[in-house]
């Protein structure tokens, strides 16, 4: 099922396990009234980049957010994203990363408020409990240490697919057609991105969302 590009949605987000807000992609979201929906997020998606560590020369994909909620009690953040490179390699965001590449990418990424605080939080702190209204609003950022051994790979890198589950609470229960066990599949938003063609640009210019749908994963 193919979905309509929105810019602001209202989102139900799974109670789960895992999960540029000032860059947000004009013109995309998600979607309105996903399947399964009984909750009431409001999630702005940034756009996927590339960032090469200039202390350590390792290569990532990063991508910032916004959450809002927009009930009246406390809802959980806790999402779980992963990044599929065109070559195969599926990548789980957060695993592997050091914590002083999400630290120089947080300082990368970090607008503050008026008092000094920092308005963006790692992948990991972010998680929990997000109060109601727009004073609530929770600003994250997600990273995947890039899948290939040899960097340059990844100026070959031309299409990413990202998987976001906990977006929907809803699941499917199927038999494995090898063992006759029951699966359970979760629904879970499937988003398809090209890749800048110059890599000289891959700093500088995100990638950009081509389209999205619901499947079961």
């Amino acid at each position: 099922m193919n979905l309509s590009l929105l810019a602001t949605i209202s989102l139900s987000l799974l109670m789960g396990f895992q999960g540029d807000a000032g860059d947000t992609e004009t013109g995309v979201g998600l979607v309105q009234g996903a399947p399964g929906a009984t909750r009431d997020l409001e999630f702005h998606a940034g756009p996927i980049r590339f960032y090469s560590s200039p202390t350590s020369g390792e290569a990532y994909w990063y991508m910032t957010y916004e959450v809002v909620n927009r009930g009246k009690s406390n809802e959980i953040w806790a999402p779980r994203f992963e990044l599929l490179e065109d070559g195969g390699r599926v990548l789980r965001s957060g695993r592997d990363v050091p914590p002083e590449i999400r630290e120089e990418l947080l300082q990368l990424v970090q607008p503050r408020s008026a008092d000094g605080n920092a308005k963006i939080e790692d992948q990991f702190s972010v998680l929990g409990p997000i109060m109601p209204g727009d004073s609530g609003a929770k600003n994250g950022v997600v990273i995947w240490i890039a899948g290939h051994p040899d960097p340059a790979q990844h100026l070959r890198t031309s299409s990413l697919t990202l998987f976001i589950r906990g977006i929907s609470r809803e699941t499917t229960v199927v038999n494995d057609p090898l063992t006759g066990k029951p699966v359970t599949l979760y629904r879970q938003l499937h988003r398809e991105y090209s890749v800048p063609g110059d890599h000289t640009l891959r700093g500088t210019n995100a990638a950009t969302m081509v389209s999205q749908e619901w499947i079961d994963r």
